[in-house]
């Protein structure tokens, strides 16, 4: 599974600091999008990714939770796109 490097990770967050709300959490899981896709082929949970990407938000003191709906419908546009 790749990781996001800590730098990679904080600076991917700075570009969203001026989106809030619902547009925010739709837009963290497009920036995370490998990493999420790289989760899902791990057959992790949705749950446990929302809790793996909220754990890594609080890290690097970004005051934002992804709810579970948020990484859902990533998951399902993502399933829907490939032979998943």
């Amino acid at each position: 599974m790749k990781h996001l490097s800590n730098k990679q990770f904080i600076e991917r967050m700075l570009i969203l600091k001026d989106f809030e709300g619902h547009l925010w959490g739709i837009t963290v899981c497009s920036v995370l999008q490998d990493f999420i896709r790289d989760l899902i082929k791990d057959e992790f949970e949705i749950k446990h990714i929302v809790t793996i990407i909220n754990f890594m938000l609080y890290e690097y003191n970004i005051e934002f939770e992804i709810k579970y709906y948020h990484v859902y419908h990533f998951v399902k546009q993502y399933i829907n796109q490939s032979d998943y």
